[in-house]
């Protein structure tokens, strides 16, 4: 499958343990990796090169095309188990200013290669000002300025927030996604439910306890509202931003 079909290859190995996607990398050529690697999200990518041996990490950084190696080099810069190791640094923002119209179109042009939750809006210095649930944006007119529409009162963290900080975000504001930001308040990635369940599972299986969340403990389960939360993302569309009206 690795031959045949890169990409799939690599969705597969993303939902495989980090130790053991690596290992089932090693035993092939730095350049080879880098062309899988290449398929991953940053993110993702970050898990499966810091399982790498060093040395053969360091060779698949080099290896990387320039935008996979600034992201992938950006992420591993944070300290592990904080948010902005965590992360997604592909985000997708629109400008306050722009109409839902454009939005709907931006996302159609994004093609599908990334899954966004949410609309994020940045104002001309990137700092976060709004969010638009994608619900939102197909069922308001298509003249709607995103300003007149999102939600100004946006839940986010830090690059230094740690990951049970991140995880006590999700369950306590039941979102599909947290934008994070730096200290000035400029959106510079997002973590998503996924990657919060598999932080759960992580912290398991060492068996690290982490307070006020059971995470960690033998009987442990991902709150149930959490995986209610993708599972109706899937289905109709994110929600935890919505409007007075309900849209």
């Amino acid at each position: 499958l690795l031959t045949r079909d890169r990409s799939r290859a690599m969705e597969a190995l993303a939902e495989l343990d980090p130790d053991m996607g690596a290992t089932l990398l090693e035993g092939r050529a730095a350049a080879d990796i880098a062309v899988l690697v290449g398929e991953l999200p940053p993110d993702d990518a970050v898990g499966l090169v810091k399982h790498l041996p060093l040395e053969l990490a360091d060779a698949v950084l080099a290896l990387l095309q320039p935008r996979n190696a600034d992201e992938v080099s950006g992420l591993l810069q944070h300290a592990e188990n904080t948010a902005g190791r965590l992360m997604n640094p592909r985000v997708f923002a629109l400008g306050e200013d722009t109409t839902s119209g454009e939005a709907v179109a931006r996302l159609q042009q994004a093609g599908g290669k990334e899954i966004f939750f949410y609309v994020y809006v940045v104002d001309d210095r990137g700092h976060l000002v709004g969010v638009v649930s994608l619900r939102r944006l197909l069922l308001v007119a298509p003249s709607a300025r995103l300003r007149d529409i999102m939600t100004s009162d946006v839940i986010s963290v830090g690059l230094d927030a740690d990951q049970e900080e991140v995880a006590k975000v999700v369950t306590s504001y039941n979102v599909v996604a947290v934008p994070v930001v730096d200290r000035e308040n400029r959106l510079v990635g997002t973590i998503t439910v996924d990657d919060v369940i598999w932080t759960f599972e992580t912290l398991k299986a060492k068996g690290h306890p982490v307070i006020n969340l059971g995470i960690g403990q033998p009987d442990f389960q991902p709150p149930k509202h959490i995986l209610a939360a993708a599972e109706k993302a899937v289905r109709d569309g994110p929600h935890g931003y919505t409007s007075p009206q309900g849209l």
